[in-house]
């Protein structure tokens, strides 16, 4: 027998001795992934919400939720995230949304801004658009609320459906809805966001953003609708309304970037009058052009200013269509 038989003789025995003591099979053992961060409770100025706490890159973040008393749908119950703006707070009763949303039996999570963590010095500014880790890192957080209450964690017993989570926020809390999209840690998780006053800018300094933007940060699945009065004089809209109002609206920023991206021309055309309007005003809804896969929509409201009234029907009715893609 040659000496390269009598060698694969010993490996077969020696595989075979291994085996009955149970080592053949043996694997690398992959380490479990760390369990989230232990929430804590906190207070409320409503009985209609709860609060919770949580440490995310060494600060206390709250939460405050209101989770619809109606049975959850199959699937799981759809989730909403609600982001205020400078100088505001998640710890309000969002009467008028709930309406919307609890006959579809959602849970409404609002996020509270580092505004309110006095020891970031940040006065009445809110959210922090970074996508480089910067501090406070308010993507990383939204990421890590969305992954808490998926698992379970953040609201016991919530039961949410992974395809069917929505960000809906008002002035600089819908500048954060479009950093959600365009951020590459958060932008597979929405299936559709309503920005109310809001816009899209990169922080100073902000590479990765910069990246993102000047790559393919705006080919999010999400759909996108944008809600502006025609006089804001805080955050000026995309675009003022037309004359006539039934012309086409070209590449009104960032949503035209948003459709350019997934197939549209960029152009928004005049699609209808919306009744019942918002804030009392005339409201105009104009929707991407061409081959688009994605559902973009920007509203106008004529006379309109920083402030919108009666968006929520509207807003919810949009979203709670779309699943995740």
């Amino acid at each position: 027998m040659s000496r390269t038989s009598h060698l694969a003789r010993y490996a077969t025995a020696g595989l075979a001795a291994l085996s009955g003591l149970g080592l053949a099979a043996c694997q690398p053992t992959v380490p479990p992934p760390p369990p989230p961060p232990v929430a804590t409770a906190c207070t409320s100025s409503s009985p209609a919400i709860t609060c919770n706490q949580l440490p995310v890159d060494g600060l206390q973040r709250k939460i405050y939720y209101h989770v619809s008393s109606q049975p959850a749908p199959a699937g799981g119950r759809p989730l909403v995230l609600w982001f205020h703006g400078d100088g505001g707070s998640g710890n309000v009763n969002l009467a008028s949304l709930y309406a919307q949303t609890d006959p579809d039996g959602a849970v409404v999570v609002q996020l509270d801004g580092p505004n309110n963590i006095a020891s970031l010095g940040r006065g009445s500014t809110a959210w922090s658009f970074r996508m480089d880790g910067g501090a406070p890192d308010d993507v990383h957080f939204t990421k890590t609320v969305i992954d808490d209450v998926l698992v379970g964690s953040l609201i016991p017993g919530a039961g949410v459906n992974p395809q069917r989570v929505y960000a809906m926020g008002s002035s600089r809390g819908g500048f954060m809805v479009d950093t959600l999209l365009v951020d590459a840690r958060t932008a597979g998780s929405l299936a559709a966001v309503v920005s109310l006053s809001g816009n899209f800018y990169c922080e100073d300094g902000d590479a990765v953003c910069n990246a993102r933007v000047n790559g393919t940060g705006f080919s999010s699945k999400a759909a996108v609708m944008h809600i502006h009065g025609d006089a804001d004089g805080a955050v000026p809209p995309p675009a003022h309304l037309p004359s006539p109002v039934t012309k086409t609206i070209s590449w009104p920023w960032p949503l035209g970037q948003f459709a350019y991206a997934n197939g549209c021309s960029g152009d928004f055309p005049y699609t209808s009058q919306l009744s019942p309007s918002m804030s009392g005003k005339p409201t105009y809804l104009y929707t991407g052009a061409g081959n688009c896969g994605v559902d973009h929509r920007l509203v106008l409201i004529q006379g309109g200013g920083h402030g919108v009234s009666g968006w929520e029907a509207y807003s919810w009715n949009f979203a709670k269509t779309k699943v995740v893609a």
